[in-house]
């Protein structure tokens, strides 16, 4: 065997026992990463349930934390009770009750996760079931209401949407004024043409016919989820980025806020 030839068999055997010694640290930096991520995920979980079981304890009336994730500021856990959001530290011994936000930009991640949890709820398919459903041209973009039959606002921004197409309103009919609201949201959904009958009494004055006993609507249903928004007035306008409205707007500023929904 020449010289060179017994080289190159050692540079191969070098080369050999540094691939097996890379590979085998690569393996044990990949194990110690699962082992650190595994108890990583342990800790959250204990700290979520800690956290879960002290708040549960103080508020009591039976109430339960739908959920409890990080917020953005280190050491302190955001904690949702149906759409309240309130903050414990991780040792569950201090609560804060208000909104968290950043000095340096204004940015208020409470409202921001509030108005999260309200686009959700209101565009979920569970609810929308409950809502009117109208489609104007190819009903690309969307807008959620809450109206009462006779408010006097609500009427008057059915004549705004009347100038806005490519739109799908979910309106969902919340009897807060008084009983007579009630008896025409019962006559509206339970119509043959749910749509039309709300339209004819929005914009023409047109009484809708009364509903049959045996007919069922979802008045419980759309006033808890209004309380469970805390809309307490009529119209209240929410828009898929999140954005919320409160009260009466002319087409071109919903235009404004559609076009601003669909950026996001």
């Amino acid at each position: 065997m020449n010289i060179t030839f017994k080289k190159t068999l050692l540079g191969l055997s070098i080369v050999s026992i540094l691939a097996t010694t890379n590979m085998v640290s690569m393996t044990t930096v990949i194990a110690q990463e699962v082992s650190k991520s595994t108890n990583n995920t342990q800790s959250n979980l204990q700290t979520e349930t800690l956290i879960r079981k002290a708040v549960e304890a103080k508020i009591g009336n039976n109430i339960k934390v739908d959920e409890v994730r990080p917020s953005p500021l280190p050491g302190l856990y955001e904690v949702r009770l149906d759409n309240d959001i309130i903050y414990v530290d991780k040792t569950a011994e201090f609560l804060i009750a208000g909104s968290l936000q950043q000095l340096k930009t204004g940015k208020n991640y409470t409202q921001e996760r509030i108005n999260t949890l309200a686009t959700t709820a209101v565009f979920s398919p569970e609810n929308k079931a409950n809502a009117l459903k109208l489609v104007k041209g190819d009903g690309s973009r969307q807008l959620v209401l809450f109206e009462d039959a006779n408010c006097g606002y609500c009427k008057k921004l059915r004549v705004e949407l009347e100038k806005i197409n490519n739109i799908t309103i979910y309106t969902y009919l919340v009897p807060i004024l008084s009983q007579d609201s009630e008896d025409k949201m019962r006559g509206v959904w339970c119509a043959k043409d749910r749509n039309k009958a709300y339209d004819d009494w929005m914009l023409k004055g047109v009484t809708p016919a009364p509903a049959q006993k045996s007919c069922q609507v979802p008045i419980d249903s759309n006033q808890a989820l209004a309380r469970s928004l805390r809309v307490q007035g009529t119209p209240a306008m929410f828009f898929t980025n999140g954005k919320r409205v409160p009260g009466y707007a002319k087409a071109e500023q919903i235009e404004q806020y559609l076009a601003s929904a669909a950026q996001k």
